[in-house]
């Protein structure tokens, strides 16, 4: 099975997936792509999971996000959710690590990090533009 790899704009290697970004389901709310990391359909690296929740207020509640972060730049890239949101584990604490929710814009292909087609990130946090 060939995987497509995804950088960080800071071309740190983050995730490598069975498939294209854009071939995954998406989720209403923010357009973040679902990755169900647990059933084998991809494997996450130099990226961690924030110990400390964020709570985001929806219009229909409150949401616990786990962000997902490069371990070279700190960008965030996505976010897992935190256990209450699932039925099976309503009393648990702490962020479920199966399914993972990749944000747009943070990632790219390692063909775009070859071609230089994408903007890129500096250390210090100034966007620049590839040329």
């Amino acid at each position: 099975m060939e995987y497509v790899t995804y950088h960080c704009i800071c071309n740190e290697l983050i995730v490598a997936l069975p498939k294209p970004l854009e071939q995954l389901p998406s989720r209403t709310l923010d357009g973040s792509r679902i990755c169900n990391i647990g059933t084998s359909e991809g494997s996450v690296a130099n990226a961690t999971v924030d110990q400390n929740a964020v709570i985001l207020k929806l219009e229909d509640g409150f949401e616990k996000r786990y962000q997902l972060r490069c371990t070279r730049c700190g960008l965030t890239v996505g976010y897992e959710l935190g256990l209450s949101h699932y039925e099976e584990s309503k009393n648990a604490t702490g962020a479920r690590l199966d399914t993972l929710f990749l944000l747009d814009g943070g990632l790219q292909t390692t063909e775009e990090l070859r071609a230089g087609t994408m903007n890129q990130q500096d250390p210090q946090g100034a966007a620049t533009t590839a040329t």
